[in-house]
């Protein structure tokens, strides 16, 4: 059994950095309309209480933290996974 190879690592890498780029310019652009827009539209129109529009803008807020903390982590574990995918035994 041997690791994955070099390219391999490097394409995840790349990969990831990729996706998170798409994502934080995403999360850039829609944060102010969200914020100003869309979270008090649905506290008037929708009849949304204080503490549910808090709810998610709390999880608006942590979104790109939370996505970039799994894409490291599916990196590193990309990273040590053996080829052929037969285990580590």
């Amino acid at each position: 059994m041997k690791r994955l190879n070099r390219k391999g690592v490097v394409f995840t890498w790349i990969t990831i950095l990729i996706f998170l780029f798409a994502v934080m310019v995403a999360y850039i652009v829609l944060d102010q309309p969200m914020k100003e827009i869309i979270f008090p539209m649905a506290q008037e129109d929708f009849n949304v209480s204080e503490g549910q529009i808090n709810n998610m803008k709390t999880i608006w807020d942590m979104m790109p933290f939370v996505f970039a903390f799994a894409l490291f982590l599916y990196g590193i574990l990309a990273a040590l996974v053996r080829e052929p995918h037969t285990g580590w035994i």
